[in-house]
């Protein structure tokens, strides 16, 4: 598959080992996804880059040793509505609870370090998962506002501006003509 018709994807990488970066990004590559990897190791590191480079898909290593709240950093990708893998060390002999922990606090999907042969099958699944999310939007049955990724009402212009790359054109559908014409006693 040529480069230019690789799907283009922003990963946020929250690991502070060199050699895990470098074979999770090597992993990566491997596929035909073209990445950016931006790699973070501290939270600091992570709320910075979210807010100046928002990424497709975080990849985060589970447990201990960084300066990173990882629980922390997905309750954040929650709100933003970006897929959240952990990835983790067989050798660290993780207690099997920490993989449901981690699934119950929102993760996408859960990838051993040992076998990242799984990790871009689990980044195209992450990824095809918020797709769909992203095409179901919730809209009010009353004033028909529109819900965003953080929770706020808006118009459904103004939301559809923000949204999409679209414009308005303001018309009158032949129904609501005639109601008009009707009401203001033009018709």
């Amino acid at each position: 598959m040529e480069n230019s018709e690789k799907e283009k994807v922003r990963i946020l990488l929250i690991e502070e080992s060199p050699e895990n970066a470098k074979r999770t990004i090597a992993a990566l590559h491997q596929s035909d996804l073209e990445v950016e990897v931006r790699q973070v190791s501290s939270t600091a590191g992570y709320l910075d880059e979210l807010a100046s480079n928002r990424p497709d898909l975080i990849l985060s290593k589970h447990w201990g040793g960084s300066d990173c709240d990882v629980y922390a950093a997905l309750t954040v990708a929650q709100k933003e509505s970006i897929p959240f893998i952990f990835t983790s060390n067989l050798e660290n002999k993780e207690d099997p609870q920490a993989v449901v922990c981690a699934f119950r606090n929102g993760a996408t999907d859960y990838v051993l370090k040992d076998k990242l042969e799984d990790l871009v099958p689990a980044v195209k699944r992450a990824l095809k998962i918020i797709k769909e999310r992203r095409k179901v939007v919730p809209i009010c049955s009353g004033c028909k506002k529109i819900r965003d990724d953080q929770n706020t009402w808006h118009q459904m212009e103004i939301f559809l501006l923000r949204n999409r790359d679209i414009r308005f054109s303001h018309t009158w559908c032949t129904e609501c003509l005639i109601q008009f014409k009707k009401e203001n006693g033009l018709a």
